[in-house]
């Protein structure tokens, strides 16, 4: 019997998984995430195998076979597998870390048993990091394949609300002046929520924050029949706070975000606030009655207002010390690694083994043969990082796997700008007959999720220039999850005959 269970069991194994990496130490723990991430991984390939969601004119049986020829003929799955062949592979084809000779002045580097193959030095920083990306990229097939389109949509404002969820969690650690993590673990650095890095905290809720917006947005516009594309049902009936529930998700996240005391969230969120206003503004102004008007702008200076108050009554040290070190410089130095060690170091390291890398989380123990100063003969050197993911990406998994990875974020992003293309300029799309004609250009096609996931993926991949922020499942699954189920929101195309 189909029963609501099998047929939201992969859903609810989703949501599952992202909550799950966001709360369990911002996903950074590797040691606590391995007792619960593969399994959570297993069973949402399970569901996507033997559970997807069938439409209404399929049987359980039927949605299968869709599915699974979906998958074989999908791209994404076999760049996904590939790369998940080439992190596997050094696993088996290790060597011993890179040994300081003092006599000689010089470090010895043992070759691995298969020299042309991807290999690494320790197997358990390098196993960690399958926990960033075999996660992220099941979840990703799953939601795209296995979910319709209504389930997708869903998943998106669940993503919203686990942000909310963990932004409240950083603000009752606030209140109650707690030193540890989860009132568990003690340290001695500022952290927020699940967080112990503050920049992750503040990549992380400047994308919630981005989400809830382009959700409230969407809501709003269903409300006011301004969609052209429309996905709810007798919309215009709709309560006024269930129009505007993401709005709270919106202020909440923002609010995370600053609280996190984060430079680089603060500059980003404020960045990320102007050109969401603005679009908004241009998404609303023209196609709403005035007493709308009113409303939405109320709402805008309503985020501000609240957005202050919270972090007024949670007081945060070094907020203003953080937002006065932005700088053009200082951001196009951090960016570029000009007058920085790291990003120099991490490139040498690609022209010195530019097809594979040195392995996941490598790049500390080889930085030590490149760095020049006193702490080239230590590998005890600052940084554990190249504070530039991109740069560090590249040292780590070569020219092979990050070509890889940004395959992988080209068939998403792609499909992305496909459909939109097709939304703002295709003559013979069923187009809702109940909007206003005003502001129906092109542009205004775009659904605002779609727009807004666009907008912050641009503002991630700026923060990587300049930190650590992709490497943590907690972002890559929300990231990735928010570019797979925006398609939720885009019409079928039927093709000509």
């Amino acid at each position: 019997m189909y029963t609501w269970l099998t047929k939201n069991i992969l859903f609810v194994h989703l949501i599952l998984l992202t909550a799950a990496a966001g709360w369990i130490h911002g996903g950074t723990r590797s040691d606590l995430l391995y007792p619960v991430l593969p399994w959570l991984t297993i069973l949402v390939l399970e569901c996507l195998l033997l559970f997807p969601q069938a439409k209404e004119d399929e049987t359980l049986v039927e949605s299968r076979e869709r599915v699974w020829h979906a998958l074989l003929r999908d791209p994404l799955t076999w760049v996904s597998l590939l790369l998940i062949i080439v992190l596997v592979i050094p696993l088996f084809n290790s060597s011993a870390a890179p040994i300081f000779d003092a006599k000689t002045g010089k470090w010895s580097v043992a070759l691995p048993p298969y020299p042309y193959l991807p290999f690494c030095n320790v197997v358990t920083l390098h196993a960690s990091t399958l926990l960033w990306f075999c996660p992220t990229l099941v979840a990703v097939l799953a939601a795209k394949h296995g979910l319709l389109k209504k389930s997708k949509r869903m998943l998106f404002e669940a993503i919203c609300w686990i942000g909310v969820s963990l932004s409240l969690l950083g603000f009752a650690q606030l209140a109650s002046g707690t030193k540890a993590l989860l009132w568990l673990k003690p340290l001695n650095v500022y952290f927020f929520s699940t967080f112990g890095y503050t920049n992750l905290a503040g990549a992380y809720f400047t994308m919630m924050a981005a989400l809830s917006f382009g959700l409230w947005m969407q809501h709003l516009g269903e409300k006011n029949q301004m969609i052209l594309f429309p996905t709810i049902e007798h919309a215009e009936e709709m309560s006024v706070l269930s129009a505007n529930r993401m709005l709270l998700a919106f202020i909440v996240n923002v609010a995370g975000a600053v609280a996190s005391v984060s430079r680089a969230a603060i500059l980003f969120c404020s960045v990320l606030m102007m050109v969401l206003v603005l679009y908004g503004f241009c998404f609303v102004w023209r196609r709403v009655t005035k007493p709308m008007k009113w409303l939405f702008s109320a709402s805008v200076l309503g985020v501000f207002v609240t957005a202050i108050a919270l972090i007024i009554s949670f007081p945060v040290k070094n907020i203003q010390h953080e937002a006065e070190g932005i700088s053009t410089s200082a951001v196009l130095e951090r960016v570029t690694g000009v007058g920085g060690q790291n990003s120099r170091v991490a490139m040498e390291i690609l022209v010195k083994y530019p097809i594979f890398g040195v392995g996941g989380r490598h790049y500390a123990l080889y930085r030590p043969l490149f760095w020049k100063g006193d702490y080239a003969k230590t590998l005890d050197c600052p940084c554990a990082n190249a504070h530039n993911d991109i740069y560090q990406f590249m040292a780590e998994y070569g020219i092979v796997g990050f070509g890889l990875m940004v395959g992988i974020l080209a068939v998403l992003v792609g499909s992305i700008i496909y459909a939109v293309l097709r939304m703002m300029f295709a003559q013979r799309l069923a187009i809702s007959m109940t909007i206003r004609d005003k502001g129906s250009a092109p542009f205004f096609r775009i659904p605002p999720p779609a727009m807004v996931v666009l907008v912050a993926t641009v503002i991630l991949i700026a923060h990587a220039y300049g930190d650590v922020v992709m490497r943590t499942p907690a972002i890559l699954l929300v990231w990735l999850l928010a570019l797979t189920s925006v398609s939720g929101w885009f019409p079928v195309f039927k093709k000509a005959k």
